[in-house]
């Protein structure tokens, strides 16, 4: 490799940049409008409690990129526009099988409409890693990721201080509380490039927004009062230590302060305590199964599975099928049993092979860099790694199939491993 060519492999992501395309633009945009329920909402809001058109300002802005996308093809038919990786052929081939499990399913017209609402990300996750291209596209990611704990931290201290405004609450016109689990999820997904940027930021002012960004998360977990939130920001930091900061003292006299903060914060919050409380046989219930809708939510998964371990009920199925049945729509918190439930074995391996290939593309990058003695490019790639598992935990404990953090966390984990394994002029 020539001197220049391992110097460029070497510097922070973003070194050599070149102008920001709108594409890329555009898909930062939509995420953005994710992170707050005022701009998830329906712009085509008819009644109480209902919509005919479910077209929020992030499905505007995916249209978008994906019509220039297309009409770049038209233009230039002979340049390569459109990248097709692992992930993404075992992600179609998920997507087929939702319509093919649908079809069968307990209720098909209801699954084949939660098949069609799958697109929106199939098609993220293609604009995702055919717009990120090189080491200044992964730079731009991460200080949309900065900018994304400011305004998640901003919408958390909102709805807390109006807490009955029902302006923006969402198509079903869903409680503020809703929103409340929104937050510390993406809290917990930037949590990973703050970290990066704190302790690897090519300038003073880019490691002090880092280190913002980290006290952002951690204020909007802590403000959220959810019980798996602080477990998340633990599990996000002791990965990214372990793969980058093994021998950063300042990184693990911060996992000290956090932990050692962290206990007495939630201690003093009432919030935390009173949900603390509500878990089987910590706050005094006996019975798991009658005191607990999380159990029941999980043993509900199991039967479903039990009864149909092939092909499922059909996605969204469980919900109409615990209604028949129970009396109750009851959704399932896992995303493992979702899967298994509703989309049965099959389902439950096809989108293994997807998250299981996005995370031995992401591995793939973290030993390069590390062969390359890359300190930096070796944080980033451990930083999406990071924030990939905060969001396969945070799957198991709030479903996640149909929202953006994972395939958002994939696809940055592809475009990670083609930038630092791949030579950029082949990427052009």
């Amino acid at each position: 490799m020539h001197t220049a060519e391992r110097r460029s492999n070497k510097a922070e992501p973003g070194s050599g940049a070149k102008p920001l395309s709108v594409p890329l633009l555009l898909l930062m945009l939509l995420v953005l409008t994710r992170l707050t329920r005022y701009t998830r909402a329906s712009l085509f809001h008819v009644g109480s409690d209902s919509s005919p058109i479910d077209l929020d300002p992030s499905k505007l802005v995916a249209l978008m990129a994906l019509g220039l996308i297309v009409a770049a093809m038209l233009i230039w038919p002979r340049r390569r526009l459109i990248s097709v990786d692992l992930p993404l052929r075992f992600l179609l081939i998920f997507y087929v099988y939702t319509f093919i499990s649908a079809v069968f399913g307990y209720d098909t017209r209801s699954s084949l409409v939660f098949s069609l609402q799958m697109t929106q990300w199939v098609v993220l996750y293609l604009l995702v890693i055919s717009f990120t291209r090189d080491r200044a596209d992964l730079s731009r990611w991460g200080t949309m990721s900065l900018i994304g704990t400011i305004v998640v931290l901003a919408a958390m201290v909102g709805d807390i201080v109006a807490p009955n405004t029902t302006i923006g609450a969402g198509v079903a016109g869903r409680p503020t509380w809703v929103y409340l689990e929104i937050y510390p999820r993406w809290a917990i997904f930037f949590l990973g490039f703050a970290l990066h940027y704190a302790f690897h930021g090519r300038r003073s002012g880019k490691r002090a927004f880092g280190l913002g960004a980290i006290g952002a998360c951690l204020l909007t977990v802590y403000l959220s009062a959810r019980r798996a939130a602080p477990v998340g920001v633990l599990l996000v930091i002791g990965i990214y230590t372990l793969l980058a900061g093994r021998r950063n003292r300042a990184l693990w006299a911060m996992i000290a302060a956090v932990v050692a903060l962290g206990a007495i914060a939630v201690a003093v919050n009432p919030q935390y305590a009173e949900r603390l409380s509500s878990i089987p046989l910590i706050g005094g219930e006996t019975s798991v199964i009658d005191d607990s809708e999380r159990v029941l939510q999980y043993l509900v998964g199991l039967e479903l599975f039990v009864e149909n371990p092939v092909s499922g009920v059909g996605l969204g199925g469980a919900t109409q099928w615990t209604y028949d049945n129970y009396g109750v729509k009851i959704a399932q918190h896992s995303l493992i049993l979702k899967l298994a439930s509703e989309l049965g074995f099959v389902g439950l391996v096809l989108y293994g092979l997807f998250i299981a290939s996005g995370i031995k593309l992401a591995f793939i990058a973290l030993r390069n860099r590390q062969a390359e003695g890359d300190v930096v490019g070796h944080s980033w790639s451990a930083a999406v790694i990071s924030s990939l598992f905060g969001m396969l935990f945070w799957a198991q404990i709030q479903p996640s199939l149909e929202e953006l953090p994972i395939y958002l966390a994939i696809g940055l984990a592809s475009a990670t491993a083609e930038v630092y394994t791949t030579a950029e002029a082949d990427r052009g």
